[in-house]
């Protein structure tokens, strides 16, 4: 009897150590792999890099506005002109233009373009000093380049006028176009000129200087 019951009890203990054995291994297998130091640090790494390139892409992305020139209003009317003859010299310095951001000014060009109104050779630009607005100059038969009144030497840096094409304008600077034209035709409004400049970015664009007078040969 003893002899049995010895070896029925190791039986027992033997299924025992197999079903606990077992339940170990099943332990194992369904819980998670315990995660190594090193490599949590490095994950969180990379997702803060890949939020800080989404941010910084987003913001190369952003467009900025272009820079412009802006023709400021002088509030004064428009001039007419009477008994002027075709082929007379007709000067005005206006309006005043700011920039907006640094800009080149690479073109002027009569307005209108049909032939009526033709640009004298160097046409100049000042820079104005002023805060104070003030009307537009206009003269006929004034000698070429434009002679600086009193207005114009108390109110822009009229010792350093120079081209306006070429001129290179800094963000916030007024400048005063120095403008010539010769009239092939009377009965005629002058409109002003078409100034291309160029931003930073190289794109082209065109602001009218706007002078608008009626060059007429009799009474306006």
């Amino acid at each position: 009897m003893t002899r049995h019951r010895s070896a029925y009890a190791a039986a027992l203990l033997l299924a025992g150590l197999t079903a606990l054995t077992a339940g170990c291994s099943g332990d194992d297998e369904a819980g998670p792999a315990p995660e190594d130091a090193g490599t949590a640090s490095t994950s969180a790494s990379a997702t803060a890099g890949a939020s800080a390139g989404v941010t910084a892409g987003a913001s190369a992305g952003t467009t900025a506005t272009p820079a412009r020139l802006v023709a400021e209003r002088n509030g004064s009317g428009a001039s007419c002109l009477e008994r002027v003859r075709r082929g007379d010299r007709y000067t005005v310095h206006d309006p005043t233009l700011v920039a907006e951001g640094d800009v080149t000014i690479t073109r002027v060009d009569a307005a209108p373009s049909d032939g009526t109104v033709a640009l004298l050779e160097d046409q100049q630009v000042v820079t104005v000093t002023s805060e104070e607005g003030f009307g537009p100059g206009v003269a006929i038969g004034e000698e070429w380049p434009i002679r600086g009144d009193a207005v114009l030497r108390r109110k822009t840096d009229w010792a350093a006028r120079g081209p306006l094409v070429g001129r290179e304008v800094a963000d916030g600077e007024r400048i005063l176009p120095l403008l010539g034209f010769r009239v092939a035709a009377t009965d005629v409004v002058v409109e002003g000129v078409d100034i291309t400049y160029e931003g930073a970015d190289g794109v082209p664009q065109t602001v009218r200087a706007a002078v608008g007078t009626r060059v007429a040969a009799g009474a306006c």
